[in-house]
């Protein structure tokens, strides 16, 4: 194997649950309460005082405001995990049809990272009981890594490192978003998620293929900014209650989203001068899915409305860590994926972290 593999993406996967929720799911008195909060919030600025008026955080801004009449952030529906169903079951079948795509088993794995919104168990480590469903050594490295919306990313970043040190030649990396188990109905940030699950396997590719940069960054001050903290009221989640997600600091939560796209032109721009490329050279744009606007600010700031994409979130919703595979698997499906296409990626994610990524496509 030695340390010079070129690690690439082999196998993708999804699972998403059979039942579909519409709208019309939540009750229209709440839905015109979260309305007329929405449209006040425009009346007093959409930029609150001490957020900078960069290019970024305008254009986000007009993309917020464009959709401030919908309370459902141009969501028609998503996916919803069956009362019946575990976070690790949905995880198997993504896991399951990304190996089947790589033409792998379980027991040619030698890494294996999940990211679990809703772990099936809080202090117990559910990478290893998907280990042991799909059949793989129980000598593999089975862990979880918590990134929130942007944990693909980082699992991206570090298998890219453990594989290309040596110590062994595939990679799973699985992703699930079971969130509506801790969604409150009268919170108008429920209108946000989707459940369901990726999957995608990485291994040796040729020569100019694969993963050509990953840049990450970290800013500790958001971390009570989107609804990331699981709580009942202002108490901590080991206090018992209820569980739900709630947001304990909205203004910061808005800061984050108004910078959201000068943040992936900060990445994207590293990963690029990382790379050796430039961002005019990309094809297409995988990007996280929190609203039907996130995209779109972030593909215009970062030069990239020349790129081809595909936007996931009015059918499946915001599906947290796996967002961005998902993008990838519907733009291959859809054939707006091509051999040697220089792929950008970008997610954020609660805590917070944001990364960006460059990946020639292709084995």
């Amino acid at each position: 194997m030695g340390t010079h593999m070129n690690v690439g993406i082999l196998g993708l996967g999804s699972y998403l649950p059979d039942h579909v929720r519409t709208n019309d799911w939540w009750p229209s008195a709440d839905v015109e309460g979260w309305k007329k909060k929405r449209m006040n919030r425009m009346t007093r600025g959409a930029i609150p005082e001490g957020i900078p008026h960069t290019e970024g955080v305008l254009l986000t801004a007009a993309e917020m405001d464009r959709n401030a009449a919908d309370p459902f952030d141009g969501g028609l529906e998503r996916r919803v995990i069956a009362d019946d169903q575990t976070s690790c079951d949905m995880e198997t079948l993504a896991a399951e049809r990304a190996l089947a795509d790589a033409g792998l088993t379980g027991a040619d794995i030698g890494l294996l990272l999940l990211t679990s919104t809703v772990p099936d168990y809080l202090c117990a480590n559910n990478a290893s009981p998907l280990n042991m469903r799909l059949g793989m050594r129980p000598d593999v490295l089975s862990l979880e890594t918590n990134g929130a919306c942007n944990g693909f990313m980082l699992q991206l970043q570090t298998a890219d490192l453990i594989l290309r040190s040596g110590r062994c030649r595939y990679a799973l990396v699985v992703q699930s978003s079971p969130i509506s188990r801790l969604m409150d109905r009268r919170d108008a940030h429920s209108v946000w998620y989707g459940d369901g699950a990726t999957a995608m396997v990485l291994g040796p590719v040729a020569e100019g293929r694969g993963i050509l940069s990953v840049v990450s960054r970290n800013d500790g001050t958001c971390i009570r900014a989107l609804p990331a903290c699981v709580e009942h009221d202002a108490n901590p989640w080991h206090e018992g209650g209820k569980l739900a997600l709630r947001t304990l600091d909205p203004l910061t939560g808005r800061r984050m989203l108004l910078t959201s796209a000068d943040l992936g032109k900060q990445v994207l721009g590293d990963c690029a001068r990382e790379a050796g490329v430039t961002l005019s050279d990309v094809d297409f744009f995988a990007c996280h899915q929190a609203s039907a606007w996130f995209r779109n600010a972030a593909q215009k700031i970062c030069g990239l409305e020349h790129a081809r994409t595909v936007d996931t979130f009015s059918w499946a919703g915001n599906m947290t860590g796996a967002n961005v595979p998902l993008v990838l698997e519907v733009g291959r499906r859809e054939n707006l994926l091509k051999d040697g296409d220089l792929v950008a990626m970008y997610a954020g994610g609660g805590g917070m972290t944001w990364s960006g990524a460059l990946v020639r496509w292709g084995r």
